[in-house]
C-alpha cells in the first residue's frame, strides 16, 4: 500500500512540476524586439506620416492594425511595412506602444524577412537579420526621418536586456 501512494504522490509531483516547467518555458520562448527606437509623439501622428511617406514613395506599402478590435482606444498598434527594390521584396513588423499621455512612442522591430531568398526571423540571431536591420535602417528610418522632417532614435537597452 506505501509503494502504491508513493508511486501516486510521485506522479502528482511530476504532474506539477512538468506543468510548471511548461508555463515557465513558454513565457521565456518570448523573443526580445530586434531593435527599440524612440518617436516623440503619438501612434496616431506616425500613421499620419507613413501616409505622406508612402504617397511618394511607391516602392513602400504599410497596414497599421489594432492588437485589440474591441478596445479602439488602445495605446498599441501593429505596424507592417513592405518594401520593394529592384530584386527583392522586404517585410519588417513593428509593434508600437504609446505612453499615457500619448507624447512618446516606442517602436519595437520585431519580424524582418527577405521574402525573395526566404531569410530573416524575429530574433537578431536568425539567419540574415543583422543584414535586414541595416537595409531597414537605410531604406526605411534614415529616408523617412529625412522626409517627413521628424526624429526616430534607438532605444538604449538597460542592463537586463542586454543580458537577456
Amino acid at each position: 500500500m506505501r509503494k502504491i501512494t508513493a508511486i501516486v504522490c510521485g506522479l502528482i509531483l511530476l504532474g506539477f512540476v512538468g506543468t510548471c516547467v511548461y508555463f515557465v518555458g513558454g513565457v521565456s520562448a518570448t523573443y526580445p524586439p530586434i531593435k527599440e527606437y524612440k518617436f516623440s509623439g503619438s501612434i496616431e501622428q506616425i500613421g499620419q506620416f507613413l501616409q505622406f511617406f508612402s504617397e511618394s514613395n511607391p516602392y513602400l506599402t504599410y497596414k497599421i492594425s489594432i492588437r485589440d478590435s474591441s478596445n479602439l482606444d488602445v495605446s498599441y498598434r501593429d505596424i507592417e511595412i513592405k518594401l520593394k527594390d529592384s530584386s527583392k521584396n522586404f517585410s519588417y513588423a513593428l509593434v508600437c506602444e504609446e505612453n499615457d499621455d500619448k507624447s512618446e512612442t516606442i517602436i519595437k522591430l520585431v519580424d524582418a524577412f527577405n521574402e525573395t531568398n526566404n531569410i530573416g526571423g524575429y530574433s537578431i540571431e536568425s539567419q540574415g537579420v543583422k543584414e535586414l536591420l541595416k537595409h531597414f535602417e537605410s531604406d526605411f528610418i534614415i529616408p523617412f526621418q529625412k522626409s517627413e522632417h521628424i526624429v526616430i532614435s534607438p532605444q538604449s537597452i538597460g542592463f537586463w536586456e542586454k543580458i537577456y
